[in-house]
């Protein structure tokens, strides 16, 4: 395989089709930045995501019950379910954190 396949094969990866493909991944960095900052809390702090599971027990169990809830927060962890406000309420409380956020300008291309 030549180089130039390669470099063409690697562009057409990373090219969106439609502006909503471009949106959908652009959610999915947001979260995953989001899901970085709570496993650097989680190791920090020696939770584990049963610690997790317990606070979003206190929501969602009558609604799920445990073993979906432990579904759900690793559907969160690997962008596979789009996280809510009131899940990163959860995740706060169940570290005992609080997200900050601040923004950088975007370079268009």
């Amino acid at each position: 395989m030549s180089n130039k396949n390669v470099d063409e094969m690697i562009k057409e990866v990373l090219t969106f089709k439609t502006p909503e493909e471009k949106f959908e991944f652009q959610c999915d960095m947001i979260q995953i930045s989001i899901v970085s900052q709570i496993h650097r809390a989680m190791e920090e702090l020696g939770k584990t995501k049963k610690d997790i599971a317990k606070a979003f027990a206190n929501i969602y169990e009558n609604m799920y019950g445990e073993e979906r809830i432990n579904d759900y927060i690793t559907d969160l962890f690997t962008a596979d379910e789009r996280m809510e406000l009131e899940d990163i309420e959860l995740f706060q409380e169940a570290l005992g954190i609080r997200f900050t956020f601040g923004y950088e300008v975007r370079e268009e291309k």
